[in-house]
């Protein structure tokens, strides 16, 4: 087999090969039944607020009984800050999310060097969509930026994303950190977000009608998800993967993270509902 490969072909099948094999060895060591999963101590983190026990390894879907490595029990304060730990009081049904399109709140996010694009980008919403909630954060934009928001708009908010409450590595913006906090943050405080990229335009109307038709129409069984995207990022989700991501979130086919293509993350709708908490909460 090898023979057919140069040298660095043969190094890079070989660290694939035992990438694999130490991610093999790893999660057999996490094998357990649905209901040990809920009561390990091996996956539990304690919050110091309140005493209760959190389950911290992701338990894979498709194979009751295989999951990942524990997640850092240091993230469990953020997520109880997030409203994402165990507590449904405030989710809302599909059917609830799409009942009253006025509820929507566009969400998005610019930095400095986006702050141009992103106000076009306010403006093409304004131009369909005049009086809805508009949250924008701002990663450390400018004082002169901040200068140049829409203060007359009275449905338009302006936060200043806080980073120092995440690690520190969430401060590199250009690698995107950010974006599931941001959503995270914004979804804790309104129950229905579209988010938008700051680059994103809005060039035709009722679009919000036409996706809560689609959703009352075609997607309200359980096939669908709750978090739906508009776009294909135009490659698969194996060409940008970090394989020891494959120890927190064991899969049970790389043939499907090879053949599938991933959704774009550009325009997002993320109603509130306890399926979509539990994503951002993973």
């Amino acid at each position: 087999m090898f023979s057919k490969f140069n040298t660095g072909q043969k190094l890079l099948v070989l660290v694939l090969i035992l990438s694999f094999i130490a991610f093999l060895t790893h999660t057999d060591h996490f094998m357990a039944s649905l209901e040990e999963l809920e009561t390990s101590p091996e996956c539990q983190c304690v919050s110091k607020r309140t005493g209760k026990s959190h389950n911290f390894c992701y338990p894979q879907p498709r194979n009751p009984g295989w999951y990942g490595k524990k997640f850092n029990c240091s993230f469990l304060e953020t997520l109880e800050d997030l409203n994402l730990l165990d507590d449904p009081s405030n989710a809302i049904t599909l059917q609830e999310a799409i009942s009253n399109k006025d509820s929507l709140v566009f969400v998005s996010a610019t930095s400095e060097d986006h702050f141009g694009i992103s106000m076009r980008s306010y403006q093409a919403v304004r131009k369909y969509y005049p009086n809805h909630k508009y949250v924008l954060f701002g990663l450390n934009i400018s004082e002169e930026s901040i200068g140049k928001l829409p203060k007359s708009d009275l449905n338009f908010e302006f936060r200043e994303f806080d980073a120092s409450l995440y690690p520190e590595y969430v401060t590199n913006f250009k690698r995107y950190h950010f974006k599931g906090l941001v959503m995270a943050e914004a979804m804790r405080d309104y129950p229905v977000l579209w988010w938008i990229d700051a680059h994103m335009e809005m060039i035709k109307p009722n679009m919000i009608e036409n996706l809560f038709e689609e959703i009352s129409d075609n997607r309200m069984s359980k096939r669908y998800s709750e978090l739906i995207s508009f776009v294909f990022s135009g490659h698969n989700n194996y060409v940008v993967l970090h394989l020891e991501l494959l120890h927190y979130f064991p899969v049970h086919s790389f043939d499907l993270l090879k053949s599938e293509s991933q959704l774009g993350s550009g325009i997002i709708f993320v109603p509130r509902t306890k399926y979509n908490k539990k994503i951002v909460k993973w």
